[in-house]
């Protein structure tokens, strides 16, 4: 990462990185299949959001409206529970 010249560069070499650690990570414990996408672009909802409130309903409409991607609520809140699960505090209030 160091021999990287652009920010670009650095954040294509980031971003991989997540993917390839993190997001594969919950992925394979929760064995979700076909929504790689969807759980990547929550994730990155959420880590914008953070010090906003939400919840489940509100992202469902979020990616309802911005990203004309349907998805349940309950989906969302399940989706959140695995990245919990992962860093290990996420606790869902329903």
């Amino acid at each position: 990462m160091w021999t990287m010249e652009s920010h670009e560069e650095k954040s294509r070499y980031l971003q991989d990185l997540f993917n390839r650690t993190y997001l594969k990570g919950i992925l394979e414990r929760h064995q979700v299949k076909n929504d790689e996408k969807v759980l990547g672009i929550l994730l990155n909802v959420l880590a914008s959001g953070i010090g906003s409130l939400t919840n489940p309903s509100r992202l469902s409409n979020t990616f309802a409206s911005e990203r004309k991607i349907r998805i349940a609520p309950d989906t969302i809140d399940k989706y959140i529970g695995m990245q919990g699960s992962v860093s290990g505090n996420w606790k869902s209030p329903i």
